[in-house]
């Protein structure tokens, strides 16, 4: 068998020493500073933030009373719109006549009429059974 004993290589056996490897250095990364980092960036965004506020069109209802329950509002402040089977539009004041507008100056006769009442302006829409909408 020649020379070899118990396993060992022929260079071994020969009498050189083995070259020891130097021990690796363990690099360890330490997450807190980014943690803190995040933790900032997510409270200062939170703080910095502009809410924009939630739009939405007042409406006035009556205080729940009894059904029967009138509420009295001034004929000059109601503007009435109707619509009938054939898809043409009524505007009148009150208790004007109704008068036949194109559907192009139903904004244009709200502002108009909004601006000679203000803010009191009641709308009225009323709508027969069998119109397209």
């Amino acid at each position: 068998m020649g020379g070899m004993v118990g396993g060992e290589s022929k260079s071994h056996a020969r009498g050189k020493k083995k070259q020891w490897k130097k021990p690796r250095i363990m690099v360890r990364v330490d997450m807190t500073p980014m943690v803190d980092v995040a933790f900032l960036l997510l409270i200062f965004f939170m703080v910095t933030t502009v809410f924009r506020l939630p739009q939405a069109m007042e409406i006035n209802l009556p205080p729940e009373q009894a059904e029967n329950t009138e509420i009295e509002i001034k004929q000059s402040t109601m503007l009435n719109f109707r619509v009938d089977n054939d898809n043409k539009l009524y505007a009148n004041v009150g208790n004007d006549l109704p008068k036949l507008i194109p559907w192009d100056s139903l904004e244009s006769k709200i502002l108009e009429r909004r601006t000679q009442v203000g803010t009191k302006l009641t709308i009225v829409a009323k709508l027969l059974p069998q119109a397209p909408f």
